[in-house]
């Protein structure tokens, strides 16, 4: 097992929750290239009505 690594692993966790509350922001959703940049080739989600979405469906709205 190695040392701690808190101040890494601490960074890392800001780093990714930074990009994941990005995806929430309406400026980045509305712009499709900053939108692209953030989500995988494999994305998907569920909307709040059950439908589901890829990565192509989330760059389309």
């Amino acid at each position: 097992m190695r040392g701690t690594g808190q101040p890494a692993d601490a960074a890392l966790a800001a780093g990714l929750e930074a990009l994941e509350r990005a995806l929430h922001a309406p400026q980045v959703r509305a712009e499709r290239e900053q939108l692209a940049a953030l989500l995988d080739e494999d994305f998907s989600e569920i909307g709040s009505s059950g439908q589901c979405y890829d990565r192509a469906a989330a760059l389309v709205e």
